[in-house]
């Protein structure tokens, strides 16, 4: 557990202590002013003696305290319960025996930082999730699939990564199976990428030899945010701050006091507030219509620059608005979600921009799946991530896209 919050009780305690020494001192020196040379210096020692003993004793108060804070804080670790990604304890779930174990492999994934992109999860080997030593994670081929056939690039976020999915039924996979072995396809998306990112990875891809005949963009979700004074950013950029932040000053925090003396007493201040205090429910703040043009145009610019991209190398482009909870009329019964009018609100202007310059470029390959998911079948696990049979749905109005455009398997 990460604990965020300052605790203050060692400050009454340092208080006190410090108006103990201070009527101590004043009470001595008084008395000192009537006393000859000899007692003074007599007396001078005993002074000194009764500082050095009181600075020892809070020294070992706080050592004391900290030691019982450091034992208290690991008894209580001891009897915490092992995280449980709760999505795996849906009913949807019920009929799959993989999914407790994908969300326990998904919950210990390592991640580490990348130039550029900001970050991609590093090689990992589990049961349902593969992920090759260039953060990219295994796409199953169609059996008939040939070496030499061509390529569709798939970029997104969490979703398009495949979140609560097995490595057979992610959407790049299904897509590869839905077509038949015309194609092969490579999944190029990671969790919390916004539009922007897959663009910078996808040209990262494209300089080290990667060449498809198709680049999908399926974004949407991560892209809702307000950049506020900064037009292009990412879901960890807090994260990267703090990392920067704390760069160089390793050595002199490990041997400071504080880290010493009052980082575990006030980790342990924290952690007890923390199971007292209920977290406060954030409201989201309405967008004014400026701000949801802002947040739209960042989407679209992000489809344009790949756009002009895949094509310098050859390849089409299809952008695709992916579906979530908040737009359309899915059924999420089986969940507690509250609206996100921001989300409609901004879905709507891209839809609007999308047909006005310089953005209607990208109008006739774009794909709105935003009510691809409505009906009465639950295929949401949170508010946009899906089962695999939402990840068919979507691909199955991919195929179809494809084929309209010529670019997909007839039979389909």
């Amino acid at each position: 557990m990460k604990i965020t919050q300052k605790g203050h009780g060692i400050v009454p305690l340092l208080l006190f202590l410090g108006f103990y020494e201070y009527f101590i001192v004043s009470h001595l020196q008084f008395k000192m002013n009537k006393m000859s040379v000899e007692q003074q210096s007599s007396k001078l020692v005993t002074i000194f003696k009764i500082l050095g003993i009181n600075f020892l004793v809070l020294v070992g108060l706080l050592l004391a305290l900290n030691i019982c804070f450091i034992l208290l804080y690991e008894v209580d670790n001891l009897f915490q319960k092992p995280f449980e990604d709760s999505r795996g304890t849906l009913d949807i779930y019920k009929e799959i025996p993989w999914a407790k174990q994908h969300f326990h492999e998904f919950e210990n994934l390592p991640t580490e930082y990348r130039s550029f992109v900001g970050w991609r999860r590093l090689a990992f080997q589990g049961e349902t999730i593969t992920i090759n030593e260039e953060g990219i994670r295994r796409t199953t081929q169609h059996p008939s699939v040939k070496d030499e056939a061509p390529h569709i690039a798939l970029l997104g976020g969490s979703t398009m990564w495949g979140t609560g999915s097995d490595d057979p039924n992610t959407i790049p996979s299904l897509l590869a199976q839905a077509l038949q072995g015309d194609y092969q396809t490579i999944n190029l998306g990671e969790t919390a990428y916004n539009a922007y990112q897959g663009t910078l990875f996808l040209q990262q891809q494209l300089i080290h030899g990667l060449r498809p005949k198709i680049v999908i963009a399926y974004d949407g979700v991560n892209d809702r945010y307000l950049p506020e004074e900064k037009r292009f950013l990412n879901r960890r950029e807090g994260q990267i701050n703090e990392a920067l932040n704390a760069f160089g000053k390793e050595p002199q925090q490990t041997l400071s006091i504080k880290n010493y003396m009052l980082k575990p007493l006030m980790t342990f201040i924290g952690l007890v507030k923390s199971r007292f205090q209920k977290p406060m429910a954030k409201k989201d703040k309405l967008y004014t219509q400026e701000e949801l043009e802002l947040i739209a145009r960042r989407l679209l610019e992000s489809w344009l620059a790949s756009k002009h991209l895949a094509e310098n190398y050859g390849a089409q482009f299809i952008p695709v608005l992916q579906p979530n909870s908040f737009v359309g009329s899915p059924n999420i019964s089986h969940l507690k979600l509250s609206l996100k009018p921001n989300v409609k609100n901004y879905y709507n202007l891209v839809r609007q921009l999308i047909q006005t310059p310089p953005y209607q470029e990208l109008r006739p390959n774009f794909l709105d799946l935003t009510d691809v998911l409505d009906g009465e079948e639950q295929v949401y696990i949170d508010f946009c991530h899906l089962t695999p049979r939402g990840n068919a749905l979507v691909v199955a109005s991919m195929a179809q896209h494809l084929s309209k455009l010529g670019l997909g398997t007839e039979s389909y």
